[in-house]
């Protein structure tokens, strides 16, 4: 067995060297996605360039066949690690299984071992037909023709190669902008060692030696150390988005543009009793017929609705659906994401809110014109003092029991209506006035001044002076303040101030048996005010500070 030193291995010896390096950098940040995939294309080039250098510097044509059998070792095992990086990249991993893999590799491999078993080491010329040596001009080269097996294999590696850029065709024109430029990288980085390959194969480029080796590995240390390849990845977010939705309590089903049932996760296929096996490929109807006829009604924007479900045979739960449109890229939509999340115990308790308004609206007034009408009926026709004064104050307590329905009926009422600029200074004014109490109202503020508001501002109003006017022994201080972009109302009593189990509710939104206002004056004003977009502090340090934040009025001449 001879061999010959010549200029031209030297590429092909150094490229393996470049290929260890890059091969150990990636090796040691392995954990990092894609990173084990790229180490096994990087090492399978460092093969084909090694073997490949062994190969040109042999001067025995066994040798020179045998070292070439064992380059293509390594030649068709690149195709199908580049395969198996894209198609991981790109985040179709569970295509990715080691017996697919296997029988992948399993057909270079046995591609090198008739290669290297080719005459003459062989009997057999299924590779190469009439091989010798070339020593015509240096390197000594393997001279042969191209039997059937490598034009096989060489149908099989483009094939995989043409598999690969389909799926890095399709991330390109169906995904975000940062994903899209990776994606058009990959393509121009693998087309450096396939266009090498296919111009030494088509004799366009000059010289006997293939350069096909030294530019893969070039291609694999590109792809290792620049463009964040491997630090964003798509196969990355779509394998979040996976987790996000098979772990979501939500239950989640995939539609066709035609309601033929995709994918679910684990929530919608017990929701609807079914397996994900069974119900993917069939009609949403027979998957979820009582999903189906409203998700029909959504359209193809995305909406949202309420539905019933069926959950058992004597009970109902709600859901809240959404409909998000799946498009495929430049506006085509291809079905749709139907999102449910529970809103059965919200229902309930919005219909036990409805029957308690029906009865404060309707049946509470009812009674109180009755007991009204009784008292005043009592009052009128006995002679005791003490009767009638008892009698005088049922009416009076129940005047204001009537008078705080019809109030908080009306807050209820103007929650939802649109704004307006409201005149605050002469709202505040007019409330003072109306104001029955013992305590002196101290009252500043600018003389015109404006908020986007509601006249409802005007109940909030009274509350906080009300429950000043209830507390303060001497005096009160009412001041409106602006600022750029809102209008401070603050009233202040000289009371004890209210106490920490009353306010605490209305910081927290919500009350217990032992934190709870006294009435419903506070979450009034609470109510209206955020209702306007607004804000309630409070101050209690000595006596009791109530501000009311309000968004100014813009646009309004002042």
């Amino acid at each position: 067995m001879g061999w010959e030193l010549t200029i031209h291995a030297v590429p092909l010896f150094l490229a393996p060297a470049v290929a260890a390096l890059v091969a150990g950098a990636i090796y040691a940040n392995r954990s990092v996605g894609g990173q084990q995939r790229l180490l096994a294309l990087v090492v399978v080039a460092g093969w084909w360039s090694l073997a490949y250098g062994i190969a040109l510097v042999q001067t025995d044509l066994g040798a020179k066949v045998l070292f070439h059998g064992i380059m293509f070792a390594g030649v068709g095992l690149t195709p199908v690690t580049w395969l198996v990086f894209v198609v991981g990249y790109t985040g179709g991993d569970e295509w990715v299984t080691r017996r697919r893999v296997a029988a992948l590799a399993a057909v270079p491999l046995l591609t090198a071992l008739v290669a290297i078993t080719n005459a003459p080491v062989g009997s057999h010329e299924l590779f190469w037909t009439d091989p010798s040596l070339d020593a015509s001009a240096p390197p000594v080269v393997l001279d042969a023709g191209y039997g059937p097996l490598f034009w096989a294999h060489s149908v099989y590696a483009y094939t995989l190669l043409v598999i690969s850029g389909g799926y890095l065709l399709r991330l390109a024109l169906f995904t975000d902008r940062i994903h899209r430029s990776q994606a058009v990288t990959l393509v121009v980085v693998s087309g450096i060692p396939i266009g090498a390959n296919v111009a030494h194969l088509a004799g366009v480029v000059p010289g006997a030696v293939d350069p096909t080796p030294p530019a893969l590995v070039v291609s694999g240390l590109v792809i290792a150390t620049r463009y964040r390849l491997l630090t964003v990845v798509p196969a990355a977010r779509q394998l979040a988005r996976s987790e996000l939705i098979e772990r979501t309590p939500d239950p989640v089903i995939v539609v066709s543009d035609g309601d033929k049932v995709l994918d679910l996760n684990p929530a919608a296929a017990s929701l609807f009793d079914t397996a994900r096996s069974d119900a993917v490929g069939r009609q949403l109807d027979r998957v979820a017929p009582d999903l189906a006829g409203t998700a029909a009604d959504l359209g193809p924007e995305t909406a949202q609705t309420d539905v019933a479900v069926e959950a058992s045979a004597c009970a109902s739960r709600y859901f809240d659906v959404q409909a998000t449109p799946i498009s495929a890229g430049y506006g085509v939509v291809t079905g749709r994401v139907l999102t449910l999340r529970e809103i059965t115990d919200r229902r309930r308790r919005e219909q036990r809110l409805s029957v308690l308004n029906r009865l404060l609206r309707h049946d509470l007034r009812n009674v109180m014109t009755a007991i009204r009408g009784n008292a005043e009926l009592v009052e009128q026709r006995v002679d005791d003092p003490e009767v009638r004064e008892r009698m005088a104050v049922i009416e009076r307590n129940v005047d204001t029991i009537v008078e705080r329905r019809e109030k908080f009926d009306s807050v209820l009422r103007s929650l939802d209506v649109d704004t307006e600029p409201v005149e605050i200074t002469s709202t505040v004014r007019a409330v003072i006035d109306d104001a029955d109490g013992d305590a002196k109202i101290g009252f500043e503020a600018p003389a015109d001044c404006y908020i986007e508001g509601h006249p409802i501002v005007r109940i909030a109003l009274e509350e906080v002076l009300e429950n000043a006017l209830e507390h303060a022994t001497e005096r009160i201080d009412v001041a409106v303040e602006t600022a750029d972009s809102i209008v401070e109302l603050t009233v202040c009593d000289d009371g004890d101030g209210i106490a920490d189990h009353e306010v605490e509710p209305l910081s927290n939104g919500r009350e217990t048996p032992l934190e709870h206002t006294s009435g419903v004056g506070l979450w009034t004003v609470k109510w209206v005010v955020e209702a306007l977009d607004g804000s309630v502090g409070f101050e209690t340090d000595d006596g009791t500070c109530i501000t009311l934040a309000l968004p100014r009025a813009t646009g309004v001449d002042k």
